[in-house]
């Protein structure tokens, strides 16, 4: 076949290759969960970095989060341009963030119980690697979104799968709290698995991530098919700079996708630093103790996995846009409660409307973002919808920090927090679902 004739058509998405794309949710979510949130964090600051492990972790989050802000819309626009772009990519990172994930196993202390500068760099630079493959992972994995159904679909297609994806970040945590002996079923109990010397027994739950997310994201890989409409001709990396330029300048013509990617770089600021900031919060305020922060925590998870799968419907029936504002309603809600009653059953009330909130802001976002994006050039646009989420993610964190050190108090600390939310709720109001994907639907492949 010569390079100018036409592609076989691909047939249309069946059951097998939708479940396989929510089951990748299911693999991916170990990684967020484990290393990043609960498990290898906590080694790292603990055993490895004894001495500013937290802002050494902060600094690499900072530093994968830029990473990723600037390559995301160059990678989706090449990917877009090749045909299979959208796969090879999705491979791609995902390989880069599992091998990267199962060498963090490695560094580890020496006989004298210190880690030595070397190995506390290495460490940190596996985990920008392995969290920047992870990130930009989602930018050609949310692409496939709009292939798989139609508009009265991916609601709750994307729902299923982010409520698969807390339910598949608990397991593995599950999991690996055995590993680590940290978990306990009716009195008794349980692990640790594997041998503590020099911490192995938490370095190995890196390579339960990297095995679990390898098991259950083979489906994907292997079923997925990639439908984009790219001629498959190579542009240099100047050329491809200068398209992403270009859609930027252009933005103005999406009114409606400008918005919410604006909407979406405000309230996803707040929800990341919430997130981020609820276990301080929790410990610095409530004086709540470790066990009841991860009790709270994995209630949380729960409830969020809920939501994300009770609103899909809502999404589809009345429209991602009033799905993403009654999220920010729940999320607000449960910030101001949290403020207002600083109490542990009180917050634990609190976290409970949080996760009910937190699962469809972000599986509507994906939604309505799926809807918005011309078909010629998905990759690109979710690209720059990732940018959105980590251009300024730091900011929430910032103005908490700020106010603490200014007053001293978390509670004052949370407020800015909440007008965020309030902020990205009047942008979201501003959307209008039916003029944006009427303008996708307008540009020409």
């Amino acid at each position: 076949m010569s390079a100018t004739q036409p592609q076989a058509p691909v047939p249309p998405p069946g059951p097998r290759e939708r479940f396989a794309w929510c089951l990748f949710d299911f693999a991916n979510s170990a990684f967020n969960t484990l290393v990043v949130t609960f498990v290898y964090v906590t080694f790292f600051q603990a055993a490895l970095a004894k001495e500013h492990g937290d802002a050494l972790w902060g600094a690499a989050l900072t530093v994968s989060g830029i990473v990723v802000a600037v390559i995301s819309p160059i990678a989706g626009a090449a990917a877009d341009r090749r045909r299979n772009g959208k796969k090879r990519w999705l491979v791609g990172t995902s390989v880069l963030c599992v091998g990267a994930t199962a060498l963090l196993a490695l560094p580890s202390v020496g006989a004298d119980g210190v880690a030595s500068t070397a190995t506390i760099a290495a460490a940190l630079l596996l985990f920008v690697v392995a969290n920047v493959g992870f990130e930009l992972m989602f930018v050609f994995y949310n692409a496939f979104l709009p292939e798989l159904g139609d508009e009265t679909q991916i609601g709750r297609l994307s729902g299923k799968a982010w409520a698969l994806g807390y339910a598949g970040g608990l397991c593995c945590l599950a999991v690996g709290l055995g590993f680590v002996g940290g978990l306990e079923l009716g009195g008794t109990k349980i692990g640790p698995w594997l041998d503590d010397e020099a911490g192995w027994n938490v370095r190995a739950t890196n390579l339960l991530v990297a095995a679990w997310f390898c098991v259950f994201a083979l489906p994907a890989l292997l079923f997925l098919r990639d439908r984009g409409t790219g001629s498959g001709t190579q542009k240099g990396l100047r050329a491809t700079l200068r398209e992403v330029g270009a859609t930027f300048a252009h933005l103005r013509g999406y009114p409606d996708l400008l918005r919410l990617l604006i909407a979406h770089l405000v309230y996803n600021d707040a929800v990341l630093a919430i997130i981020g900031l609820a276990a301080l919060y929790m410990q610095g305020t409530l004086g709540m103790n470790v066990t009841d922060v991860m009790v709270t925590a994995i209630g949380l998870n729960v409830a969020a996995g809920f939501g994300a799968f009770a609103f899909g419907w809502i999404d589809d029936k009345v429209g991602a846009r009033t799905a993403i504002a009654g999220s920010l309603v729940l999320l607000l809600a449960g910030a101001v409660l949290a403020i207002a009653v600083p109490t542990p059953d009180a917050f634990r009330v609190a976290a409970a409307l949080v996760g009910l909130g937190l699962g469809p802001n972000q599986s509507a976002s994906r939604s309505l973002m799926a809807r918005f994006a011309p078909a010629a050039r998905r990759a690109e646009f979710f690209g720059i919808f990732s940018l959105s989420g980590k251009a300024t993610a730091w900011v929430g964190t910032l103005l908490f920090t700020v106010v603490v050190a200014t007053t001293g108090d978390q509670r004052l600390a949370l407020a800015p927090l909440v007008v965020m939310l309030a902020l990205g709720l009047v942008l979201t109001l501003r959307i209008d679902q039916r003029r944006g994907e009427a303008r996708a639907r307008e540009t020409p492949a």
